[in-house]
C-alpha cells in the first residue's frame, strides 16, 4: 500500500475545508464548522505567499512525501501551484480526495499517488449518504487514474451506518484490483458483530485496516489525519495484518 520510504519521511496538510460532499456524519459542511484540524493547516492567503516568495519550505518540512488533504483539496484554487511546487523540489505527492473534479486537474502528472474517498458503491446509497448523485464521477475518476497509471487507494470509513456497505465495496475494489484501507474509529457505536465484522477485513488480501480513538475535529471524517504521523500505528496495522505470523499478538 504505501512505501517505507512514504511512512518514514512524510507529513499532511490541510489545504481546505471545502468538500463537495455532504456526509452526513461530517461537520465542515454544516453552518458552524469546526477549527481546522489540529495539524498542518493553512489559509489560501498564507499558502499563495509562500509559494509566491519560495518560503514554503521555511514553514513546512521539507520531506519525501506529502499528503494533502482536506475536505477535499480539489476544492483549493491554489492545489495545482501547490504540486507544481512540491514536485519541482522532488516531493512525492500524495492527494486525498473525494475525485469528483479530477478531471479538471492540471496537475495530475504530478502526483505519486490518489487516495479515493468511497463511502458507498452502489448510487442510491452513495446519494443517500453524501448528499451527492455523483458516484458516476468517482467510476470516472478511477478509470482517468488506472488509464494514467497512477497509484491508487481506495480508503472507507466504518461507521456503524455503514459496515453493510463494506462487501460491497470490497467487491468493487476487488473488480477494479486496488487496495483498500478501511478506517475504523473505536469511538463509534459498534455492536459486537459490527466490529467483528470489520475486524475480519485484516485477513483479506489488498486490504488494510486502521484504527483510530475517534475523527478528528475540523477535518474529513473519511481521513485518519493524526495516524498518518504516528508510526506506532502504521507498526500496529501492519503487524495486525500479518498477525497470524506472530502469534504473542493473538
Amino acid at each position: 500500500m504505501f512505501t517505507f520510504w512514504e511512512f518514514a519521511s512524510q507529513h499532511t496538510l490541510v489545504v481546505t475545508q471545502s468538500c463537495p460532499l455532504r456526509c452526513y456524519p461530517c461537520a465542515l459542511w454544516k453552518p458552524t464548522p469546526p477549527q481546522p484540524p489540529a495539524l498542518s493547516h493553512v489559509s489560501p492567503e498564507r499558502l499563495s505567499a509562500v509559494l509566491r516568495d519560495h518560503s514554503f519550505f521555511n514553514l513546512f518540512p521539507n520531506v519525501r512525501t506529502y499528503h494533502l488533504m482536506g475536505g477535499d483539496p480539489l476544492e483549493s484554487g491554489l492545489l495545482d501551484l501547490l504540486i507544481t511546487y512540491l514536485a519541482a523540489h522532488r516531493v512525492r505527492v500524495v492527494l486525498w480526495t473525494t475525485g469528483m473534479r479530477l478531471a479538471t486537474m492540471a496537475s495530475l502528472a504530478h502526483v505519486y499517488r490518489v487516495v479515493l474517498i468511497v463511502p458507498a458503491v452502489d448510487r442510491d446509497l452513495y446519494r443517500e449518504y453524501t448528499g451527492w448523485d455523483g458516484f458516476e464521477m468517482v467510476v470516472d475518476s478511477l478509470q482517468t487514474l488506472k488509464h494514467a497509471k497512477k497509484k491508487i487507494l481506495i480508503t472507507t470509513t466504518a461507521h456503524p451506518e455503514t459496515v453493510p456497505f463494506l462487501p460491497d465495496i470490497r467487491e468493487w475494489c476487488w473488480r477494479y484490483k486496488v487496495p483498500w484501507l478501511l478506517v475504523f474509529y473505536r469511538s463509534d457505536q459498534h455492536s459486537r458483530e459490527s466490529r467483528e465484522h470489520v475486524t475480519h477485513y485484516r485477513h483479506v488480501p489488498n486490504t488494510w485496516v486502521m484504527v483510530a480513538k475517534s475523527p478528528l475535529p475540523g477535518g474529513c471524517v473519511h481521513v485518519p489525519y493524526d495516524l498518518l504521523q504516528s508510526p506506532w500505528c502504521w507498526a500496529g496495522m501492519i503487524l495486525g495484518k500479518y498477525r497470524r505470523y506472530f502469534p504473542f499478538l493473538r
